[in-house]
């Protein structure tokens, strides 16, 4: 059964807009944290309102506390995608999915518009920033990919005063050696579209 503890008041404070003022990802945001949906030991999905557990978070924030999910997500900084069931339900949703899947692919087939969703992507892409559980799981993948720096002696090669036939020689080198192209943007303080841009610009000099 879900579990419903005190709550300070029952109702959302005022929404947090997504601006310079948000909150600091992880911070206290009434119940709850900031851009960060927590879990019971069940997989039960946490109220940032009132606390409780739910299975299905989204019902619960509709009939308690009058949120949408949409409406939900922005005030706490969830992404739009963040699934606000538990961990059970969700396994449930999926058989019932893996049951039928060939008439749900029949049926989106019927219906999709790729042209019509990638529209509306930009759209909203353009409207809206990034909410900040997607930025902090944006750059927790990045900095996981992150390519490692150019030593200071590889640093050394791409030198201040060379011209820029000796640069891209200089790069094309240190690429051959598994550097990246991120790794040497990062060193000469340029975008890695600048050195693709270069090194297409400068082909490998032949005397």
């Amino acid at each position: 059964m879900d579990r419903h503890p005190p709550h300070r008041s029952g109702t959302p404070q005022e929404p947090h807009p997504l601006t310079s003022r948000t909150p600091p990802y992880g911070s206290l945001s009434d119940e709850g944290r900031y851009g960060i949906l927590d879990r019971d030991d069940d997989g039960r999905p946490l109220c940032h309102v009132c606390g409780g557990a739910y299975d299905q978070l989204a019902t619960h924030t509709r009939l308690t506390h009058g949120l949408t999910a949409t409406e939900y997500r922005e005030r706490y900084g969830l992404g739009a995608t963040t699934r606000l069931v538990s961990t059970a339900a969700s396994a449930r949703m999926r058989a019932a999915w893996d049951r039928h899947a060939d008439e749900h692919l029949a049926a989106l087939n019927e219906h999709r518009d790729p042209a019509a969703a990638a529209a509306r992507s930009r759209a909203h892409t353009k409207a809206a920033p990034w909410a900040p559980e997607v930025r902090a799981r944006r750059q927790k993948t990045g900095r996981a990919t992150r390519t490692p720096d150019l030593t200071p002696e590889q640093v050394a090669t791409l030198g201040d005063g060379i011209d820029l036939q000796a640069w891209a020689d200089a790069a094309r080198a240190l690429l051959a050696t598994d550097a990246s192209q991120a790794a040497i943007a990062r060193a000469c303080d340029i975008a890695p579209a600048t050195v693709a841009q270069r090194l297409r610009r400068y082909p490998p000099h032949r005397p």
